[in-house]
């Protein structure tokens, strides 16, 4: 928690915090906690540019190295410009756990966001989201190609009603045509409860997740169920994992 403290005595123009406590796999045996995960950031002035730094702490339960090892990334984003019409962006990430140091732009122009990401020395995707109205409907187009997997993904996301979206994904790649698929759909319940449920129906994976944030004042729940519709071995049950998480932000 050395960063967090750092961040806290700095003179920020703001500061976010947040603590998040995952469960081990519930199906499988005794409850017990899995992993500790605190995320700090903040918002200061650069060069008369916003700029936000992250500070990302993750630690297993079972892991046996000192607290202060367990700093996992730090994260620097701001703008680079912007006009009427045009703005560009950049994020850098450092990863203490494999080493590894990433980067992206981000551009917006005309309604489209363009994302380059680089990483481990070479260009490693570039990304488009375009937002739209059909029939009266908002959706959104993502279109990404991973370049060293030579694999494209389009995904289109679409409204139902006011409280209900379905989305769906399809992954190519350029030597055996489509590689992958997903369908998935979430709706909020409540203002403060929502439903999820995921298909990736290649690998037969169904994903179901709620999210409350009214169940205690405070901190957020979120119930995680995985399942092999079609397990290679044993049952439904056996494949089955489920996690509870409870967080809190500051």
């Amino acid at each position: 928690m050395l960063w967090a403290c750092v961040l806290a005595a700095s003179p920020f123009e703001s500061i976010s915090r947040r603590l998040e406590v995952t469960t081990a796999n519930l199906a499988g045996g005794k409850p017990a906690l899995d992993n500790v995960k605190a995320v700090v950031g903040t918002t200061f002035k650069l060069g008369g540019q916003s700029t936000y730094v992250r500070g990302v702490y993750d630690r297993s339960v079972a892991d046996r190295k000192p607290w202060h090892q367990s700093l996992k990334e730090i994260r620097v984003a701001g703008g680079l410009f912007s006009t009427d019409t045009f703005a560009l962006g950049y994020t850098v990430a450092r990863d203490f756990f494999t080493g590894s140091t990433d980067g992206m732009l981000l551009g917006t122009a005309s309604g489209t966001q363009l994302v380059a990401e680089y990483g481990s020395g070479q260009l490693q995707a570039l990304k488009a989201e375009r937002r739209m109205s059909i029939a009266e409907k908002a959706m959104s187009v993502n279109a990404d190609w991973l370049l060293p997997a030579k694999q494209a993904t389009m995904k289109l996301t679409c409204p139902l009603d006011s409280s209900s979206t379905v989305a769906g994904r399809v992954d190519y790649t350029t030597s055996g045509g489509v590689a992958g698929y997903e369908v998935g759909y979430s709706r909020f319940l409540s203002p403060a409860r929502k439903l999820s449920a995921a298909l990736a129906a290649d690998k037969k994976r169904l994903q179901v997740q709620y999210v409350d944030t009214a169940l205690e004042k405070g901190p957020a729940w979120t119930a995680t169920a995985d399942v092999e519709l079609e397990p290679t071995a044993g049952t439904l049950l056996d494949t089955a994992r489920f996690k509870l998480k409870r967080s809190w932000a500051w």
